[in-house]
C-alpha cells in the first residue's frame, strides 16, 4: 500500500526506528493465525507497525504508547490519514507510568532495549492467560551475539548486555517458554508454559541490571 510505504520510508529518512519488513510480515501472519484482536504495543514511534497490524481486521483493537511528543503527533496524524482512530488508540506518556485493568492477546515491547525486562515485569499482569508477548531487535543488528568486540563502545555494550541479559532470565524461566525467530533484526516470543496458572508472573520487581 502506497500510503504506508510512504511513512515507512519517511521514518526511515528521519532515522525513526521501525520494524524490518520481514517483521512485519512475521507479525501479520501470527496475528492472523492466532486471533488476535487486543494488542498492547510500548512504543509507537510513527504508528507504522499499529497500522499495518490494524489493516488486517476491522476488529482488531490496539492501543499504544509513545514517550517522544513529536512521534506521538506524527502517530496521531498518520492513524487519522488512514481512519483508524477507532482501532487504534494512541497514548503520549511514559509506559513506565501506564496503568490499566484491560487484558491483551498480544503485547510488543518495542520501546528503549536497555527497559524490556521492567516493561515485561510491568505489563505481564495485563497479559491474557494464554497471550504472547512479543520483543522486537532482540539480536540487535548482531551486536547481541557479538558484544564481547564491543571493547571501545560502552554505551552501546550496556544497552546489548541489558538485552542479553533479559533473554537469558526469560530462557532460565521455568514458567515461560521462549522462542526465537530469525526474522528481521530478530523476533523474540514469550509464552507462559502453564496459562492456568499466573500467580508468579513477575521475574524480578524492579530489575535494572
Amino acid at each position: 500500500m502506497e500510503r504506508l510505504n510512504a511513512i515507512k520510508y519517511k521514518a526511515i529518512m528521519n532515522n525513526v526506528p521501525i520494524m524490518e519488513d520481514a517483521g512485519i510480515l512475521f507479525c501479520q501472519d501470527f496475528i492472523r493465525s492466532h486471533n488476535v484482536v487486543n494488542i498492547l504495543e510500548i512504543g509507537t514511534a510513527v504508528g507504522y507497525w499499529s497500522i499495518a497490524m490494524a489493516l488486517l481486521d476491522s476488529k482488531i483493537k490496539i492501543t499504544t504508547i509513545e514517550f517522544s511528543h513529536a512521534r506521538y503527533v506524527e502517530a496521531l496524524m498518520n492513524v487519522k490519514s488512514f481512519n483508524l482512530d477507532h482501532q487504534i488508540e494512541c497514548i503520549w506518556m511514559d509506559a513506565k507510568d501506564y496503568q490499566t485493568d484491560k487484558k491483551f492477546d498480544l503485547i510488543f515491547l518495542d520501546g528503549p532495549k536497555a527497559q524490556q525486562l521492567n516493561y515485561f515485569n510491568l505489563f505481564i499482569d495485563n497479559l491474557s492467560a494464554k497471550g504472547t508477548i512479543l520483543v522486537d531487535n532482540i539480536d540487535f543488528h548482531g551486536h547481541v551475539a557479538n558484544r564481547s568486540e564491543l571493547v571501545l563502545r560502552k554505551n552501546l555494550r550496556h544497552m546489548v548486555e541489558k538485552i542479553a541479559h533479559f533473554q537469558k532470565v526469560l530462557e532460565g524461566n521455568p514458567n515461560y517458554i521462549t522462542h526465537k525467530y530469525d526474522v528481521g533484526d530478530g523476533v523474540l516470543l514469550i509464552w507462559r508454559k502453564y496459562p492456568e496458572s499466573i500467580d508468579c508472573d513477575m521475574i524480578t520487581k524492579g530489575e535494572s541490571r
